[in-house]
């Protein structure tokens, strides 16, 4: 009988601090059943297969293993000397526990009993196993423990890991924080000790230290003493401490003490005392504004005649009404006037201007009370002005310089104002003529004197009847716009809005602008979206961050990301920089495309690194190297065995999934 003993070093999860590294071997045991039966001469585990080696092996069409637990497995590959096997599903083995490895060919089949069983792995009575940062090895806590100060987990300060320690060396937490020191990140509490076992540092919780056994470096019993505490760790209200009284102090003295006493300090006796409060004294120059209250200081507090020019503000813009009584004149106060000459005015500044020597002194000839048209003293410019335009229409066009503004004068001829000549008042048509009601009304008949298609209403205008173009006479949609000549599309009648581009090859673009720290959003809204973000999706893009995102939902979830990078997130609003495409989720998988064998052979040119899940043989596929490659669960693959030690509790220790497993090491030796 040959005897093969499978050593696998397995990390199992469970509730016990750092015991769950165990080994298991495995025992097979060969004999002769029928003719020519199958023969196995090592045992070895490669990228997640069992690979056996041995004779009479090709035949073979049968493997599993029965007893307590029993599972089939998948044959994937045999020769005469080797079989490859993969697991179907998860395998649980009780550990010390007898099964049968059965392996069939046509002609016979053999069955190798199996017990599991655990080595000492080398460790001393009392110790672990603990995980030293490449492999599982036993260590020990020592029964010597020494204080090594205190420990601030949020700063990592002092860097107990650059320093080191020795075997019992321990911090305790006094600000609590999460760090790693060397097992990955771990969150200390305050109370909690970290404690060097001799070659890492390990945590203990403040509940597994058994309690308060020292304080203020003082062991035993706590007894407060006088220094324990500071002022700023009592409690206090408002300053003070709570519920007390300045009797219960010991440094005040309140004996007699009456209304309205203060509390004095006595250096003599070095204590506080009480005694009558003094009465208030005032220092010339020590009053400020801040002590008057406002209005306070009303005239009767103001010695007459005590205010002179210096304290009246240079800006106080005092009203003359406000001067009552005023009996001498304002000197200084008006500009004087300037003496002036025959024809001058006085301007609105006081200044003196002069009018036009040839408009005053035109010699009106043929005027007066007895001709056609008469000027009277009556009459007054504008009528005088009218009444010589009707005589010598040249003197009001060649000498007139204002526009009568009562509508006394009509003028028909041409008028020039600010230097710019504007003709035929009475006729306009023109560019340069002078646009009247007549005009204005003759130029809008087209569309109807008095009315347009827009409707105003308050400070909004609104067409509702009809389209609307831009670069364009025949819209086809309620606002139609053209850059260049039309193309003439067909457009949706669900499409209110049409834009168009210069030629058939011209691109068309939709520019939205904002600051360099602000976003541009496209908005889809739907009656239901009043609450929330006001808004069903968007597509945005963040100028600050050079961002875009596509966001769904009431309350405007980012749906997919695309950083600036082009590294794309789906579920995530951060992708990792080495992935193209990063999903995430906790609720949902990712879905390849599923298909059957004959499909997934007739895909043409597949890539390397395609990827699709074949529901014949209900497997995940990749493309490598010109061939589909099988990627699935294996036989004896770390992730899929469990095993169940029988011991005192019979509790079960699996081998989880998300374990990660470390420099495993299997050997297969002949017994």
């Amino acid at each position: 009988m040959k005897v093969f003993t499978l050593s696998l070093l397995l990390l199992v999860s469970g509730g016990c601090q750092d015991t769950s590294m165990i080994m298991g071997k495995i025992n097979v045991n060969i004999k002769d059943s029928y003719s020519a039966p199958p023969k196995i001469y090592g045992v070895r585990i490669e990228h997640n297969q069992l690979i056996v080696t041995g004779k009479n092996l090709k035949g073979v069409s049968v493997a599993k293993i029965q007893g307590g637990t029993n599972h089939n497995f998948q044959i994937e590959s045999k020769t005469e000397e080797k079989l490859v096997l993969n697991a179907k599903n998860a395998l649980t083995l009780l550990v010390g526990g007898t099964f049968n490895l059965i392996v069939s060919n046509a002609s016979a089949s053999a069955t190798f009993p199996i017990t599991v069983e655990l080595p000492s792995m080398g460790a001393a009575a009392g110790q672990y196993l603990r995980f030293n940062g490449t492999n599982w090895v036993p260590a020990s806590i020592t029964n010597t423990q020494i204080f090594a100060g205190s420990y601030d987990a949020s700063t990592d300060s002092p860097d107990i890991v650059a320093l080191g320690g020795t075997a019992g060396s321990y911090y305790i937490v006094t600000v609590a924080g999460i760090q790693d020191l060397g097992a990955g990140p771990e969150t200390y509490g305050v109370g909690d000790w970290v404690i060097f076992n001799g070659s890492s540092w390990i945590k203990l919780e403040a509940q597994a230290t058994g309690g308060v056994t020292g304080f203020n470096g003082r062991t035993g019993a706590v007894v407060p003493l006088s220094g324990d505490y500071s002022w700023s760790m009592l409690t206090k209200a408002a300053g003070k401490l709570n519920g007390s009284k300045l009797s219960e102090i010991a440094d005040v003295d309140v004996t007699g003490i009456q209304d309205g006493d203060v509390i004095q300090w006595n250096a003599a006796d070095s204590k506080w005392e009480a005694v009558p409060a003094p009465s208030p004294t005032i220092t010339n120059g020590s009053i400020t504004t801040t002590q008057i209250a406002d209005s306070a200081i009303d005239s009767d507090k103001i010695i007459d005649g005590s205010i002179v020019n210096a304290d009246i503000s240079a800006t106080a813009a005092i009203a003359q009404s406000k001067i009552a009584g005023l009996t001498t004149a304002l000197n200084d106060k008006e500009p004087t006037i300037p003496t002036g000459t025959v024809n001058d005015y006085v301007r609105g500044d006081k200044t003196l201007g002069s009018f036009s020597s040839s408009f005053l002194n035109t010699v009106l000839t043929g005027y007066g009370m007895g001709t056609a048209i008469p000027i009277t003293p009556l009459d007054t410019i504008n009528q005088a002005l009218g009444k010589l335009e009707a005589k010598d229409a040249t003197i009001i066009t060649s000498q007139a310089s204002y526009v009568p503004l009562d509508g006394s004068s009509v003028m028909t001829g041409n008028l020039q104002l600010g230097g710019k000549l504007i003709t035929n008042l009475g006729d306009p048509s023109g560019n340069s003529d002078a646009a009247n009601k007549k005009y204005v009304d003759d130029k809008v008949a087209a569309i109807g004197a008095g009315s347009t298609q827009w409707t105003t209403s308050g400070s909004d205008i609104y067409y509702d009847t009809g389209r609307v173009g831009i670069g364009t006479a025949s819209p086809a949609s309620k606002l139609h716009l053209v850059s260049g000549a039309s193309l003439s599309p067909s457009t949706n009648a669900n499409s209110p809005l049409v834009i168009e581009g210069t030629t058939s090859n011209g691109n068309v673009n939709i520019q939205l602008i904002s600051g360099n720290t602000r976003s541009t959003s496209i908005l889809f809204a739907d009656p239901d979206s009043s609450s929330g973000a006001g808004y069903s999706g968007a597509v945005m893009y963040d100028h600050g961050t050079d961002k875009m995102s596509f966001r769904t939902g009431v309350v405007a979830v980012d749906r997919l990301l695309i950083d600036s990078s082009g590294n794309v997130g789906i579920g995530t609003t951060t992708p990792d920089a080495s992935a193209a495409l990063d999903v995430t989720s906790t609720s949902s998988g990712f879905l390849l495309p599923r298909m059957t064998t004959a499909q997934r052979n007739a895909i043409p040119s597949p890539a390397n690194g395609l990827m699709v899940f074949d529901t014949d043989i209900k497997s995940l596929f990749v493309y490598q190297a010109t061939v589909w490659r099988q990627v699935g669960d294996r036989l004896m693959s770390l992730e899929q065995l469990r095993f169940l030690p029988q011991r005192h509790s019979q509790a079960e220790l699996r081998l989880m999934s998300s374990i990660r497993m470390k420099n495993m090491t299997f050997l297969i030796r002949t017994m």
